[in-house]
């Protein structure tokens, strides 16, 4: 993969074929660099090309259209990158980053479909199946309640049993709800939204349904610090 990076530098268009790691890993390779960089959705879940509008494209057009298009377009998005600092490391993140119960289901998520890749054949409803399992499982998840989050315009109030955190700047999550109504990958700003409980968590998924307008915790801000008294998120 790393040869591969090495000799698309070599080119100004570039078209990614895969999903939102895949993508993630070219555009965190190519930050601060003027390639032009297209996406062919292959991934299970296509966050980021779902919220530009190209998994609608891919559905509607041949291959070789959207090459074509790709070629000719002048409507180029300038996507912004985060980094997320520790003591020991920097993690570059593109769409989203999550902590406690969200980030626990996930990786029981990635954990399921690695083992079995029989789940990775059917889509989005065995990502639904996946996900809702991996739910059930952790659902009694909490964060440390000693958890301190900032930003530039001071601390946020934080609900009671927090559960989960996610800094998202798109909308989609694991392709299949909007967790951040608010998101956009072209921004300057990334938005934070917790979950306090199941309820809280499932409303998530209910706004994407039901195109219900419920209430989510939702901040936006530039820059967010967060402390913990160096216990695990």
């Amino acid at each position: 993969f790393s040869k591969r990076l090495l000799e698309a530098e070599n080119y100004e268009k570039i078209i990614v074929f895969g999903g939102d790691g895949t993508v993630s890993s070219v555009l965190k390779y190519f930050e601060n660099k003027e390639h032009k960089i297209g996406i062919y959705p292959l991934g299970t879940a296509n966050d980021l090309a779902r919220e530009l509008g190209i998994l609608k494209l891919s559905k509607r057009f041949s291959l070789l259209e959207i090459l074509k298009r790709y070629q000719q377009s002048t409507n180029i998005h300038k996507l912004q990158l985060w980094n997320f600092q520790t003591k020991e490391r920097t993690i570059t993140f593109s769409n989203y980053l999550s902590f406690g119960f969200e980030a626990t289901v996930i990786n029981q998520f990635s954990s399921w479909r690695n083992a079995n890749k029989l789940l990775t054949r059917f889509g989005t409803f065995s990502n639904k199946l996946t996900y809702g399992l991996g739910i059930l499982k952790h659902f009694h998840h909490r964060l440390p309640e000693n958890l301190v989050i900032e930003n530039e315009f001071g601390k946020i109030h934080l609900p009671h049993n927090l559960r989960g955190i996610i800094f998202s700047n798109i909308k989609s999550t694991a392709g299949m709800c909007n967790s951040n109504s608010i998101g956009n990958p072209a921004d300057s700003k990334i938005e934070l939204v917790m979950t306090s409980s199941l309820i809280s968590y499932l409303k998530i998924f209910s706004d994407s349904y039901l195109k219900t307008k419920l209430n989510k915790n939702i901040d936006s801000a530039e820059r967010w610090n967060i402390y913990c008294d160096n216990q695990s998120l």
